[in-house]
């Protein structure tokens, strides 16, 4: 009889911390209080499930990507490959993306080079930019940005250079 009420009681503190978590937090505890219908043990007990439901979701509002780090900023000037960096023109959660020109007097054009940023270089998140590199590399469209050639930096980023749009 005694796992009956474990499991009862475990349904009654269930029910509460889910319906608690659904409520704005400023108004879980006098939820929680009024739904115990006084018993300060299960009341406790689902505040302490809160509380530790809530410390492991701080954080958890910034994007996985955002905690690697910034993406890379390459200083005007900076070679990669025969291209010269001009300025940065956007950055995102994977990267940041750059102006750049070719400048090894084979000819000129000005290319867009978007750069993975360090923690994005993983085996997998490599092998999917990649995989992105090919499929552009592949798409013969007027209305999508021809992929010129990719590669790592000297510092062993990832990029890849395509067709700059302004």
């Amino acid at each position: 009889m005694g796992v009956d009420l474990d499991a009862k009681r475990w349904t009654s503190i269930n029910e509460i911390l889910l319906e608690a978590l659904e409520r704005d937090p400023e108004h879980r505890d006098a939820y929680v209080r009024e739904a115990c219908g006084g018993d300060e043990d299960l009341v406790r007990e689902v505040i302490s499930l809160l509380e530790v439901d809530t410390e492991a979701l701080e954080g958890l509002e910034t994007p996985a990507v955002d905690l690697l780090g910034p993406p890379p900023t390459l200083e005007p000037g900076r070679r990669i490959g025969p291209y010269r960096v001009v300025r940065e023109v956007g950055r995102g959660g994977m990267g940041a993306v750059y102006l750049a020109v070719r400048d090894d007097d084979a000819y000129d054009r000005r290319v867009a080079i978007k750069v993975l940023k360090r923690g994005m270089d993983t085996e997998q998140i490599v092998r999917r930019f990649r995989t992105e590199r090919q499929i552009l590399a592949n798409l013969q469209h007027p209305n999508i940005a021809e992929l010129f050639e990719g590669g790592s930096t000297d510092d062993g980023l990832p990029y890849f250079v395509m067709e700059y749009v302004e």
